[in-house]
C-alpha cells in the first residue's frame, strides 16, 4: 500500500518494493502536483492488490547528488 504525504510544496508518494536482491525497500516519489501524485498512489495501490509488483516502474533510479560514493 502506498500513501500520499506533502512536504513543503512537494507531494509524494511512498510505498515499498522488492529489490532484485529479494530485499524490501521503500521508494519516495515526488510531484509537482496533487493529482499526479494522487494518480500514482492510486496505481501503485492497483499494481499491489493485483500481486504485480514487478511491473511497478521506478521512475527515480538514478544515484543521489547526496550520495557521496556516486557524485
Amino acid at each position: 500500500m502506498a500513501t500520499y504525504t506533502i512536504r513543503g510544496t512537494s507531494h509524494n508518494v511512498v510505498y515499498t518494493y522488492k529489490a532484485a536482491d529479494g530485499k524490501r525497500k521503500q521508494q519516495w516519489e515526488s510531484y509537482s502536483s496533487e493529482l499526479e501524485a494522487i494518480q500514482r498512489k492510486a496505481y501503485i495501490d492497483y499494481l499491489q492488490a493485483q500481486n504485480r509488483t514487478s511491473d511497478i516502474c521506478l521512475l527515480y533510479t538514478s544515484p543521489s547528488p547526496r550520495d557521496p560514493k556516486t557524485s
